[in-house]
């Protein structure tokens, strides 16, 4: 009786672990070659980029969804978009991230993050996306937008998105303040919350 069990156990998942081996998904190593031909790097370019605007990028933040590697391609910022991590690109070998990771780019201005963004799709990676406008339209959109650009019904949300990356609503004819540092942002916090 034991054989028998032995052996329909044995034919139920051997399979099915001789299937998780072969589709396991694994980080890039040295080991794995670059190649692209001339036409499957036009048919790469001629896709739509994928990117996410700041406004939506900071409610995933707020919602503390965790599904993504947000890097920051910016060489030194006194501000860095929450959660993210400084990044350069010339260390993609030594990645520890799989081929179907979410990784969200953004660097100064959506031009810098587009090279980092083929770079990744011509490594295999097809869940990146870039912020929108970069981290300059995440500071007028995010962290200082302009009141009068706002429609009314949408003041306090915005307003609330704001405060709770360190920046404020600002008036359509004063210019926008620097990104706020984050350690003074949490001396604040910490000082409201009798830390």
């Amino acid at each position: 009786m034991q054989n028998r069990t032995l052996i329909i156990l044995t034919l139920v998942f051997l399979p099915l672990g001789l299937s998780a081996f072969f589709l396991e998904e694994r980080p890039i190593t040295d080991e794995d070659a670059l190649m692209l031909s001339f036409t499957e790097f036009d048919e790469l370019v001629e896709q739509k980029v994928r990117k996410i605007s700041p406004l939506k990028l900071a409610k995933l933040l707020m919602e503390q969804n965790q599904n993504y590697f947000l890097l920051d391609l910016r060489e030194a910022a006194d501000y860095k978009i929450p959660t993210s991590e400084n990044y350069d690109l010339n260390l993609i070998k030594q990645s520890k991230w799989r081929l179907n990771d979410n990784i969200i780019l953004y660097s100064e201005n959506e031009a810098e993050a587009l090279q980092a963004y083929y770079l990744l799709m011509i490594r295999g990676f097809f869940k990146v996306t870039i912020l929108s406008g970069g981290f300059e339209a995440w500071k007028k959109e995010v962290l200082f937008p302009q009141k009068s650009e706002i429609p009314a019904e949408l003041l306090k949300e915005r307003e609330k998105t704001s405060r709770f990356f360190g920046g404020e609503l600002s008036d359509s004819n004063s210019s926008p303040p620097s990104a706020p540092n984050p350690i003074q942002l949490l001396k604040q916090k910490h000082q409201r919350h009798g830390c």
